[in-house]
């Protein structure tokens, strides 16, 4: 994974989303969010498959990618993280054929 992706990851896992102060619940949901990007970054491929099956899903219920987004409030659409997404599989599996 790109050091710009690895940064960005680390900065939804680190930081506070958004100007509200952070909950206990939206710290877990944000730790949640951050791990399936960083899933989808590993060699194996399991791991990256099921991370990517969420981060793609439809599903809008509870603990749902896109449920995650609203409630993040990241100020990235759902369609701009799918995109990062791309790009951070893209790099893991071209560091994977190396």
């Amino acid at each position: 994974m790109q050091e710009s992706s690895r940064m960005l990851i680390s900065k939804w896992a680190d930081e506070d989303l958004s100007d509200k102060p952070a909950t206990p619940s939206k710290r877990l949901i944000k730790a949640f969010f951050a791990r399936a990007f960083i899933d989808i970054s590993r060699h194996e491929r399991i791991i990256r498959r099921d991370a990517a099956r969420w981060i793609f899903s439809e599903n809008t219920d509870p603990f749902s990618f896109r449920w995650a987004v609203d409630v993040l409030e990241l100020g990235f659409s759902v369609t701009e993280l799918r995109s990062f997404a791309i790009n951070v599989i893209t790099q893991a599996e071209d560091a994977n054929k190396q």
